[in-house]
């Protein structure tokens, strides 16, 4: 685990690392502490998985809804006013 450190501390970012441990037949999802956030990029993940495994290591990425501007809802507002709505 002091690898892992050291490759998490060389790409500090923003990113948290969360870890899937088989614990008792269950398995559990902890997420590091905040000192340990990463940027990844190839040579990061490369490195864990050099040595953790290379079916161990994965980026996960969610999507991300986000709100509509402005514009759209004043639009919609107006188109709305104009057709007697």
């Amino acid at each position: 685990m002091a690898r892992v450190k050291e490759i998490v501390a060389a790409s500090p970012g923003d990113v948290a690392i969360r870890l899937e441990v088989m614990a008792e037949g269950k398995k559990i999802l902890l997420e590091a502490g905040a000192q340990m956030r990463v940027q990844p990029d190839l040579a990061v993940i490369g490195k864990l998985r050099a040595v953790l495994g290379p079916d161990r290591v994965k980026l996960v990425v969610r999507e991300l809804e986000l709100p509509k501007p402005k514009w759209q809802i004043r639009r919609a507002q107006a188109m709305a006013a104009a057709s007697g709505g």
